[in-house]
């Protein structure tokens, strides 16, 4: 094939390409807002169930499939798979519709439903336990709205494209400097843009290692505050990392944990606490019997996760409840002292 007609056809080609991208897509009009609602556990219930949901939520709009994951453990961390919980969603006209299923593996449920096309606004998910014997509940809402599309002809675009690719090819036809402009013009850009795209994946990859490697051990959650990274695009560098021998993590209470490759995992410390647990010992530690109120208005708190954590902690053995008239104080226990802090 000679040099100018090969020219010819891969412009063309590019033109058509470039105009084809031109064709105006339907724009993502969805949002998410999630309100969660902390239930009440300040009563002494022997089988309570704790449901939270997860937040990697996909943005949909009406008619599209929502997906909605969820975990399930008890009041020790542990994961539930034995209780049926039983969702119940509401839309905006006041509609219910209600599913009963079981968790999966380590507690996880996910619950699939499609917002009909033209219903849109705030839905309601309410998640409880389908048991009588066991209580637990959370409420999230979702806010779903239409979609809206450019309604320019998309035969008016070809048009233009195949009168693009025209002027091209009578360009090169007369001169190779002009192809090679043209390439200046179209391709280097798209490529160009390609490229640096490689480059801000990789660069987050290499800041994600660099974060992990300076602060061993720090938590899913954490490392995504901290970076101010999406769900999404950490598990995706999290899992490459792993896959590529960088990294390696381990399952420690209700947290997975992040360590260097060539770094060993520590040594079991045996009871597990949560960062806010172990928050709320250091504040009882630098203020002798404070009461819950002075703890959550302290650390910013509701008065229900107060009240949840403080009773972990009692059951552990790291605080005890005094009655000083009508107050309730918290003391720290020895093994508070010797072990958590």
């Amino acid at each position: 094939m000679r040099p100018k007609a090969f020219i010819l056809i891969c412009s063309v080609a590019l033109l058509l390409a470039f105009s084809l991208s031109l064709v105006p897509q339907e724009s993502d009009g969805a949002s998410y807002v999630s309100r969660r609602v902390v239930p009440d556990i300040s009563t002494d219930i022997k089988n309570h169930l704790n449901i939270f949901f997860l937040d990697d939520y996909n943005d949909v709009e009406a008619g599209s499939t929502i997906y909605v994951e969820a975990r399930v453990i008890d009041d020790y961390f542990k994961p539930v798979d034995s209780v049926a919980i039983l969702f119940t969603i509401q839309d905006p006209n006041g509609h219910e519709e209600s599913y009963s299923m079981y968790p999966y593996l380590d507690g996880y449920i996910k619950l699939e439903f499609s917002p009909p096309e033209g219903v849109v606004g705030f839905y309601t998910i309410n998640a409880t336990a389908d048991n009588p014997d066991w209580d637990g509940w959370n409420s999230i809402e979702v806010k779903v709205i239409g979609v809206t599309v450019n309604e320019t002809p998309v035969l008016l675009y070809f048009q233009i494209g195949a009168v693009i690719a025209a002027f091209v090819s009578l360009g090169i036809a007369s001169t190779e400097a002009f192809g090679y402009s043209l390439f200046n013009i179209f391709a280097f850009p798209l490529y160009s843009r390609i490229k640096k795209e490689e480059v801000l994946d990789h660069f987050v990859r290499g800041q994600i290692y660099g974060f992990i490697v300076s602060n061993p051990g720090e938590h899913y959650n954490s490392i995504r505050e901290k970076l101010k990274v999406t769900n999404g695009t950490l598990s995706h560098h999290l899992r490459m990392l792993e896959i590529q021998g960088f990294i390696k993590s381990r399952k420690e209470s209700i947290y997975r944990r992040f360590y260097p490759i060539e770094m060993k995992f520590p040594r079991d410390r045996g009871v597990k606490l949560s960062d806010l647990q172990i928050t709320i010992l250091g504040l009882m530690k630098g203020k002798s019997a404070p009461t819950q109120k002075e703890i959550l208005h302290t650390l910013g708190i509701s008065q229900q996760v107060a009240s949840y954590n403080l009773r972990i902690l009692t059951r552990k053995g790291f605080v005890q409840m005094r009655k000083d008239g009508r107050k309730r104080k918290y003391y720290l226990t020895d093994a508070s002292v010797s072990g958590a802090l």
